[in-house]
């Protein structure tokens, strides 16, 4: 027989027992595996600001914390890119790609240490080389951006070896030494010119903006070596038919003067967005021998504005190729506007856009004076109609002047409409309208009817300069006959 004496401190042994294993739970030398358990870091990406000159390597660091009363566990660090990745690590003195079950303390933190090793010479090496650490602890999965600076270059941005420049402060200029890499944006301040010469490469990171208060003279050649071009910063010849890999070049409400010529604008989430009013009569922007291309919205953008294009080509644009709204002055000679849907572009909205009225506070503002005048250009596209004219009340066209002189246009409208003067409407593409419009070959084939179509030799005068149009976008002559319309003239 057990006697109640035993039985009792077997009880309370039971229960200290019981308790004791329960506060271990709560002991720091034990794992949390609580899920709301988290690292913390001092840093959200790590960045290496050296400017190679060589061949070598360049080390940086950050701390992983454990604000927790109890150690966690890192099930695994781990570098994104994989055994491929350019970066290197070590955490606690433990090197590697890949590292498993860390353990971190209670209200502890370790060091990282980073390296990375670029050849900035390498013209494969794109310029700005990214990767992450992935953290993984109790089911979550965090990270710590890495990034790099590659090949040789002018960089501008925050974070970058030349540091974080709001803008361009005085007159600048541009030459084809290196590229020039933007990260981030770079801004023309007011009353200040940039200046790009022939040839220059200009990459911009994911979401950067050339922003131009100033002026911006782009100065580039017909030839490729001579073109100036504004692309994005991924080198891969995947990514030359992606859109919306930057942002575009935005001139503002106080830009003035700027001249474009010989550039490929290309990859942006815009081309060119011109907001500012003309002064003096002047266009804001005059734009020629040019290709503007793979956009994920408008190719050019106009706010009340004036604009002058010639010679250029605008194709594969997600929204309109040219969109010009509440009023200005805009003028387009040998012009290809050109749009077909493709892996990265669904087209389904008119290649021309012009419109007289701004939406504000759910009301509609009309800017009544608006002039657009087409010359020799081809506006062809996959959509039935490539023409959309509103005027913002009546969503028709009475309200402003549209004209359209020896243009090719795919519309449903008939050459009865006022806006055609000896328009070419409504063709069949049949292959013979471009060498191969699906192979982004916009030169005119030997069957084409934009051939001797065109209106012939004239200037375009601007009252303060004129514009010679006896070459094309290539910087063929169109002195045999009859000229073409559209960029290109045709070589047989």
């Amino acid at each position: 027989m057990i006697s109640r004496t035993t039985v009792l401190p077997r009880f309370y042994l039971l229960v200290f027992s019981l308790l004791a294993l329960l506060l271990s739970f709560c002991r720091e030398d034990y794992f949390s595996a609580d899920p709301t358990h988290k690292l913390a870091f001092s840093t959200d990406t790590l960045s290496f600001d050296t400017v190679f000159t060589a061949v070598g390597s360049t080390t940086n660091g950050f701390l992983i914390f454990n604000k927790q009363k109890q150690k966690l566990n890192v099930s695994s660090i781990r570098l994104g890119g994989g055994s491929s990745s350019p970066f290197r690590m070590n955490v606690d003195g433990i090197s590697g790609k890949e590292i498993n079950d860390l353990e971190i303390w209670a209200n502890d933190s370790l060091y990282i240490f980073v390296e990375v090793t670029i050849d900035p010479n390498d013209l494969l090496t794109p310029f700005i080389v990214e990767d992450s650490i992935m953290f993984e602890t109790n089911g979550n999965l965090q990270k710590v951006m890495l990034r790099a600076w590659g090949q040789n270059a002018h960089f501008f941005g925050p974070g970058t070896p030349n540091g974080f420049r709001v803008g361009v402060t005085a007159d600048t200029t541009w030459t084809n030494d290196k590229p020039y890499v933007i990260y981030g944006r770079i801004e023309v301040d007011s009353l200040r010119r940039l200046t790009i010469q022939p040839g220059c490469r200009i990459h911009l990171h994911n979401g950067a903006l050339l922003l131009v208060n100033g002026s911006l003279h782009v100065n580039g050649g017909t030839d490729t070596t001579q073109q100036v071009t504004f692309t994005g910063t991924r080198l891969e010849r995947y990514y030359d038919g992606v859109p919306g890999q930057w942002g575009g070049i935005y001139f503002l409400s106080a830009s003035y003067d700027n001249v474009i010529t010989g550039a490929v604008i290309k990859n942006a989430f815009f081309g060119v967005r011109v907001d500012s009013v003309s002064v003096n009569g002047k266009p804001n922007l005059i734009i020629g021998n040019s290709i503007i291309r793979d956009i994920y919205d408008s190719g050019i953008i106009g706010l009340s504005t004036g604009i002058v294009g010639y010679n250029t080509l605008i194709y594969n644009c997600g929204r309109h190729n040219v969109q010009l709204e509440y009023g200005g002055q805009y003028t387009f000679v040998h012009c290809t506007f050109a749009n077909f849907s493709n892996v990265f572009i669904n087209h389904r909205t008119p290649i021309l856009r012009i419109g007289n009225y701004f939406p504000i506070n759910n009301n509609i503002s009309i800017f009544p004076y608006t002039i657009s005048n087409f010359t020799n250009c081809i506006v062809y596209g996959s959509e039935k109609e490539e023409i959309k004219l509103d005027d913002g009340l009546t969503g028709g066209d009475a309200n402003f002047v549209t004209n359209l002189s020896r243009c090719l246009v795919k519309t449903e409208r008939t050459a009865t409409d006022p806006i055609f003067t000896d328009c070419i409407l409504n063709p069949a593409l049949n292959d013979t309208l471009f060498v191969n419009a699906f192979k982004r070959d916009f030169r005119l084939n030997n069957e084409s009817l934009c051939i001797n179509a065109g209106l012939s030799d004239f200037q375009l005068d601007l009252g303060f300069t004129t514009i010679s149009l006896q070459t094309d976008l290539l910087g063929n002559s169109r002195n045999d006959g009859a000229w073409d319309i559209g960029c290109y003239e045709f070589q047989p």
